[in-house]
């Protein structure tokens, strides 16, 4: 009798045991689907973070605003090499020269960039959420 007492005990303690592991197993994988989940968060911040120094620009603004635009980029362009904006000019004229050294595209601002004109300026379609073109219309 003392030994099947003993065997239920073991018994008991061994069940016990599966289930505080099953249930640490559970608890874990809960978890790591919450950091996942605050991983793609943060990521979703950054893109909007990125956008946002662009997205000031967009509508009909001034030849200074655009310059200062053209700033903008070409910096981000040289702190984000994987996250180059480019700009485009869709009227055929040139408001934009760039110059690619050592794998950076620089833009500089033609002297036919009056200060006073306006310009509409629109971004393109995101690239996995990110903007990606910026188009330059006279207008």
């Amino acid at each position: 009798m003392e030994n099947a007492s003993k065997a239920l005990l073991l018994a008991a303690a061994i069940l016990i045991a599966i289930i505080l592991i099953s249930l640490g197993v559970y608890i874990v994988s809960q978890g790591s689907d919450v950091i996942g989940q605050g991983g793609q968060a943060l990521d979703e911040v950054a893109i909007q973070q990125f956008n946002s120094k662009f997205d000031i620009y967009a509508g009909t603004k001034t030849g200074t605003q655009l310059k200062s635009l053209i700033k903008t980029v070409n910096a981000s362009n040289q702190s984000n090499p994987g996250q180059q904006v480019t700009l485009t000019d869709s009227t055929g004229k040139s408001v934009i020269t760039p110059k690619t050294t050592d794998n950076i595209t620089t833009y500089t601002a033609n002297n036919t960039i009056g200060n006073s004109t306006k310009y509409k300026i629109t971004m393109g379609d995101p690239v996995n959420g990110v903007i990606a073109t910026i188009t330059i219309e006279l207008g």
